[in-house]
């Protein structure tokens, strides 16, 4: 088989996909394994049969999640019935509460069933790679950079006979000295010169570590409140196995992404960034008219590594239902404004008279004018 899981999604859903997506290949720096997701526009109907058809057939399992946009999508219900003919076994997550066609639910009804919203990427992620390698997936935090893949651990049988032979053609630091001759001239004297040198060593060795030792990083997954001293926020992307990521602030503003003045010039500045938010926040704060753009101001007055996030830092926040909710559910924890449904302006420029706008959870939206008021979130890496 050339893949080991093939996953099914509606395009609609890609935000989502493309976080599943993530969690494999960080999975895959510990265990062998290849993944198919197509991320590429289909150009015609025959490249679509051509290059789904060939993908299915040679993976082993398939992850369908399963959503309102899925069920709707003529591609993935027949990524279904193909998978069944071939008999590929599938995967079910379901994104949201959306009623299952009854015949999606007669074909996946001897199936694996789980709802996302109960269940994080990564536990999912865990069950279909442990069914389909047949092997135990350990969580993420419980691997460490050095950790191989299982089937690598036992060396070759050339990488046992190369450290034998280095092993027997090294000399023993201390395969003779003056303990050694003081042991045999006088067994007393020889012990406990040996005790002391054994002594030292293992102090050497503990103060050594202890030197060594540091605190183990934090690990932080979609929701959490983040807090180094400095700022404060909710994480809502992750990466590098949840040790970094990005932040969105505690609260939130009403503002216009340009002055009415500046509309008026036609400016355009070059802000044309659709995932660094940072690149085009700093492009107009070094600008010697940046006071007239309020929504970048309102973020950067936050600190140096606050920003106004761009067009894809956007969708990751808005349109994925469980990143939302996530980060929603732990604002009104924290007593801050949760997530307003409406649009929320990001940095990233459209024209000299537009900007790019997000209406949270339903999709992308741009204005004809900069100067038009929308909700401000202020992002940060951390």
């Amino acid at each position: 088989m050339k893949y080991d899981v093939f996953i099914s999604y509606s395009r609609k859903d890609s935000v989502f996909a493309l976080r599943v997506c993530d969690v494999f290949r960080t999975y895959q720096s510990y265990y062998s394994f290849k993944f198919f997701l197509d991320t590429e526009e289909i150009k015609s109907r025959q490249e679509y049969l051509v290059r789904i058809s060939d993908a299915i057939c040679e993976s082993r399992a398939m992850v369908f999640l399963g959503s309102k946009n899925s069920y709707n999508s003529e591609f993935c219900s027949k990524e279904l019935l193909f998978a069944d003919k071939y008999n590929v076994k599938t995967h079910l997550y379901r994104l949201d509460n959306a009623p299952m066609p009854r015949s999606i639910d007669l074909l996946l009804i001897d199936q694996h069933f789980l709802e996302m919203s109960s269940c994080p990427i990564e536990e999912m992620a865990r069950q279909v790679l442990a069914d389909v390698l047949e092997i135990e997936i350990k969580p993420l935090s419980e691997l460490s950079v050095e950790e191989v893949p299982k089937e690598d651990k036992q060396p070759s049988q050339k990488k046992v006979a190369e450290s034998v032979a280095t092993k027997e053609s090294t000399p023993k630091e201390d395969s003779i000295n003056m303990i050694d001759i003081l042991a045999l001239a006088n067994p007393i004297v020889g012990i406990a010169r040996v005790g002391a040198e054994i002594y030292k060593t293992v102090k050497k060795r503990v103060s050594s570590q202890a030197t060594n030792t540091t605190p183990k990083a934090k690990i932080y997954k979609v929701g959490d409140y983040y807090d180094d001293g400095e700022k404060q926020g909710i994480v809502f992307d992750i990466w590098d196995r949840g040790h970094h990521g990005k932040i969105v602030s505690l609260d939130q503003a009403e503002l216009p992404w340009c002055t009415k003045e500046q509309l008026l010039q036609q400016i355009v500045i070059g802000a044309d960034s659709r995932s660094d938010g940072k690149a085009n926040t700093d492009k107009v704060m070094t600008r010697s008219d940046a006071d007239q753009y309020p929504a970048f101001i309102w973020c950067r007055n936050k600190g140096k590594d606050w920003y106004l996030p761009a067009y894809d830092e956007l969708r990751v926040l808005l349109l994925d239902n469980l990143v939302r909710d996530a980060v929603s559910h732990t604002l009104g924890q924290q007593g801050d404004s949760t997530l307003s449904v409406g649009l929320y302006w990001s940095s990233t420029e459209f024209n000299k008279f537009s900007a790019w706008r997000l209406y949270m959870g339903v999709g992308v939206s741009h204005d004809l004018s900069k100067f038009s008021v929308s909700h401000v979130r202020a992002v940060a890496t951390f």
